[in-house]
């Protein structure tokens, strides 16, 4: 989670949290197709140098307490070992931002967003 400080330029809402969520899909039909349409359809890509997960980013308008908005949706997917790639898990994170952004705001938002990205790529399976 990402909370707001002293210093955080106006407009920049926080806090930012990363949500894991679980998707499935049948056996006969793997998570490949989700994974192609990430890429072709919303540029996704490997996170850094990870071979685990792939990243792409959503941006739309949204209304919030009636002031107009741009949000960021960070997602974030790897598959779950032993299944075949019918499973993954997917982390997301949305940041909501001003319509009109100077330096400072569009330089904190490259700092969060790189602090997820650091953060996301930090997991790992454990067997057990």
């Amino acid at each position: 989670m990402i909370m707001p400080g002293a210093d955080t330029p106006a407009g920049l809402l926080a806090p930012v949290t990363v949500l894991g969520s679980l998707q499935r899909s049948a056996p006969s039909a793997p998570l490949d197709a989700r994974v192609a349409d990430a890429i072709e359809n919303h540029g996704a890509r490997a996170l850094g140098n990870s071979r685990h997960f792939l990243r792409w980013e959503h941006r739309k308008r949204a209304r919030i307490d009636g002031d107009e908005v741009d949000t960021r949706t960070l997602v974030y997917l790897t598959p779950i070992p032993g299944t075949g790639r019918s499973s993954a898990l997917q982390l997301t994170a949305t940041i909501v931002q001003p319509l009109e952004r100077d330096d400072d705001t569009e330089a904190r938002i490259a700092d969060w967003i790189a602090m997820i990205d650091a953060s996301v790529a930090t997991f790992a399976w454990v067997r057990s």
